[in-house]
């Protein structure tokens, strides 16, 4: 077996060359690398800068921005470094992972004091904007994709300061960021194509005024969300997973203005109690000064799915007249977020109308050909609404039950 064994030529380049050859990869392959040998797992050794506060106080913004200047400077291409500042009682780490093919930046930010959970929920607002006041790092403009995971009230202005340089940024994904209320990416953002929120569970609002933006992806409580973007959207992901956001209310007027901002979109994931709420409130779809006329996959998921979320479902589907994928998945992992009381109607109640009532009421489907339902135990009834689909989609060409 050892002799048909290769021999590892390449573990024993020098250091300068394997670090070029990280460069030429993919971020997260990059980093697997660290796994083949010691030589390679020595390039991802942590290099720390250390910088305390004397008083205790927050740093300046100005201070912040230079820090994070030298910090910058610091890093060649594909290697680890860790930036560790420390106020009393609450000391902070940075790690900063730049590279890769794709020209990635990966930040997680980390708090010493895990005992302390006071600290990590120190609620902070966080605004991204470039800023033109500050000189541009020629390693760094050039970054197009950024990682943030775990950004703390503490760095929020070591954050503001480093995302001021991005000038190309294209893709930016924010990561459980504890105690982050309020979220905002300004228009000068220009080259923003996609954005991914995920796990912050203390949000409550995200505005974006970003021009270009392609792909949006949300997961997490409801929270308020105002969209700017004009009609260079293309997918968006709202995926709602424990209902409102903490002391939320369901505006209808809101969530309405919401769905019409990404009316333009040929991909839609949402989930599936925000339509029944919706229609609860006695919204009509098709009643709507507005449609999705250009949304060709719509993938509804929720933890159940019972009579009123067919109905909700049955619904959308009027304003959705280009349809061709429709993916329903049912998991049992969810919560099952259910309706409040509502006293007055957008429209009229019409989710527990009979059967035959909600079946004349959908539009001809004329360009469905797939339909998936995905986690089904079959134990429910869905024949109603599978007669519905095959009544209704003349071209139907597959339907799939897993």
């Amino acid at each position: 077996m050892k002799q048909n064994q290769k021999p590892d030529l390449i573990s024993s380049l020098p250091t300068e060359i394997l670090r070029r050859i990280t460069w030429f990869l993919p971020l997260r392959e990059a980093l697997r690398t660290s796994t083949l040998s010691s030589s390679w797992k020595d390039l991802w050794a942590p290099v720390p800068v250390n910088f305390e506060t004397e008083d205790g106080h927050l740093i300046e913004k100005a201070t912040a921005q230079a820090i994070v200047d030298r910090f910058i400077s610091s890093c060649n291409c594909s290697e680890i470094r860790k930036l560790c500042f420390s106020c009393p009682g609450n000391d902070q780490e940075l790690v900063m992972v730049k590279g890769g093919a794709d020209k990635e930046l990966y930040l997680q930010f980390f708090q010493f004091n895990k005992e302390d959970t006071t600290l990590a929920r120190k609620e902070y607002n966080l605004v991204l904007e470039l800023g033109p006041d500050w000189r541009s790092l020629d390693e760094f403009r050039s970054l197009r994709i950024l990682h943030l995971r775990s950004v703390m009230f503490e760095s929020k202005d070591l954050l503001s300061a480093l995302f001021s340089n991005l000038e190309r940024l294209e893709s930016l994904e924010v990561v459980d960021c504890r105690g982050l209320q309020f979220l905002e990416v300004k228009d000068s953002c220009k080259h923003l194509r996609s954005l991914k929120i995920k796990g912050c569970s203390d949000i409550e609002e995200v505005k974006l005024s970003t021009p270009n933006l392609r792909a949006f992806s949300y997961s997490g409580r409801l929270p308020r969300i105002e969209m700017k973007i004009g009609q260079s959207l293309v997918e968006v992901r709202l995926d709602l997973t424990d209902g409102l956001c903490p002391n939320g209310e369901f505006d209808c007027e809101e969530v309405l203005s919401l769905l019409e901002s990404v009316k333009e979109v040929e991909v839609l994931t949402i989930s599936g109690w925000l339509l029944r709420w919706l229609c609860s409130a006695g919204v009509i779809f098709g009643r709507l000064e507005f449609c999705f006329g250009k949304l060709k996959e719509l993938q509804w998921v929720d933890a159940t799915f019972d009579c009123p979320k067919k109905d909700s479902l049955s619904c959308f589907l009027n304003m959705s007249p280009v349809l061709e994928n429709l993916h329903i998945e049912i998991d049992l992992s969810r919560s099952s977020v259910e309706p409040p009381y509502f006293h007055q109607y957008w429209h009229e109640p019409h989710l527990w109308m009979d059967c035959t009532a909600v079946t004349s009421g959908v539009k001809a489907l004329k360009s469905l050909k797939k339909v998936e339902f995905v986690g089904f135990t079959g134990e429910e009834d869905h024949s109603t609404f599978i007669d519905l689909l095959v009544e209704n989609a003349s071209a139907l060409e597959s339907m799939i039950i897993m």
